[in-house]
């Protein structure tokens, strides 16, 4: 006898993984700092908005693309900036 007959299991999601193994960025959301820890809001490719996870940006080398996108459409979320940017300014 069939415990719930009229059940049809839901199929999971496609996950959509590069040639290495890891799961895409589709879209950076977010960014903030955590424990002096620069970290982003990754959407993934092929999930839902649940799966959606804040990563330390060392995780995040092959995503260069998303994470300048993100900053260039919002330029006041929390970055770090490239020491050679210091010595370029003129301190007095």
């Amino acid at each position: 006898m069939d415990a719930m007959p009229n059940w049809i299991p839901i199929q999971p999601l496609l996950i959509i993984i590069d040639e290495n193994g890891e799961l895409e960025v589709e879209e950076v959301i977010n960014s903030r700092f955590k424990n002096r820890q620069l970290q982003y809001l990754i959407k993934w490719k092929g999930t839902t908005e649940v799966e959606n996870s804040w990563e330390p940006q060392k995780n995040l080398t092959n995503a260069p693309d998303a994470i300048r996108e993100f900053h260039n459409k919002h330029p006041e979320a929390p970055r770090c900036i490239n020491v050679v940017f210091f010595k370029n300014i003129p301190w007095k």
